[in-house]
């Protein structure tokens, strides 16, 4: 079964480019990364950590990686309330 390929329609930003091929690989090779839950979470929380998820395009990467990486949504909002408890932390 041939997977769906994320595209970048347009002239984009070369944040936005990485982000279109960081999606791509994991579909392309999701045993790359290793397979885990673990693995899949510590992923998407580093990846969550590096971006302004209030910037639309952000928010965007960060649902089609948790698409990618098939994480189930109340495992993602797990993820987002350990997020939002470490920020205050950091700041």
């Amino acid at each position: 079964m041939k997977r769906a390929r994320y595209s970048d329609p347009g002239n984009r930003s070369q944040h936005h480019k990485v982000h279109i091929k960081v999606l791509n690989e994991i579909k392309d090779s999701p045993l790359r990364f290793g397979g885990g839950i673990e693995q899949a979470c510590e992923l998407y929380l580093v990846s969550r950590l590096a971006i302004d998820p209030d910037h639309p395009g952000e928010r965007l990467y960060l649902e089609r990686l948790a698409s990618a990486l098939s994480l189930p949504g109340d495992l993602v909002e797990k993820l987002e309330a350990e997020v939002s408890e470490a920020e205050p932390l950091a700041a």
